[in-house]
């Protein structure tokens, strides 16, 4: 999931629901960012991760 932190909200901007169980991999990760960071290019990005 990528989230936007507005307001100490977090604003779902895109997810992906895996198949499989455990930890997504690099190449899922970077799919989903490369569908959202091109329309963020006007903004201050911090990126946070997480697992599970």
């Amino acid at each position: 999931m990528v989230s936007l932190v507005w307001n100490q909200r977090a604003i779902p901007l895109n997810w992906q629901i895996l198949s499989n169980k455990g930890n997504s991999n690099f190449n899922q990760q970077q799919a989903l960012f490369t569908t959202v960071l091109p329309q963020l290019l006007d903004y201050q990005v911090t990126v946070l991760g997480d697992r599970e």
